[in-house]
């Protein structure tokens, strides 16, 4: 199975064992434990890319966990308003979890919670893909 990556940020986390996991969407249940993962930079399908795809890595599925994030507008007060998102892995609210977010931030390759629900910035499900034995 492919694994594409638009953005080199990632590529040495990949490599060096920092990042863990990815998150994706999955609506056709494609991801399954025990599959081979192809790590690529660019998509190989796109011809018209501006960096030449190229592999730098594989590794195998070792499991699959539901991931998804709910965001909500948050008003305290007249003059403060904000967003707020919980985070459910595998149908278990893990958002008050410091322990298991840092985690999450950290094991999918970003190097603070800013950063990370900067990307993540709207509501989503997907899929926790795993190449290591971590499972939340």
């Amino acid at each position: 199975m492919l694994l594409t990556f638009s953005k080199d940020q990632f590529k040495d986390k990949i490599l060096d064992g920092t990042k863990i996991h990815t998150i994706r969407t999955d609506k056709s249940e494609r991801w399954k434990r025990g599959m081979k993962i192809h790590f690529w930079r660019g998509n190989p399908r796109n011809t018209n890319a501006k960096i030449k795809p190229h592999q730098f890595h594989e590794s195998h599925c070792t499991s699959v966990q539901k991931i998804q994030f709910v965001w909500r507008t948050v008003n305290e007060g007249m003059l403060n308003e904000g967003r707020a998102v919980q985070v459910w892995i595998d149908g278990r609210n893990v958002t008050t979890d410091d322990q298991i977010i840092d985690a999450l931030v950290k094991n999918d390759g970003f190097d603070s919670r800013k950063e990370f629900f900067e990307w993540f910035n709207e509501d989503f499900k997907g899929k926790l893909v795993h190449w290591t034995k971590l499972r939340y």
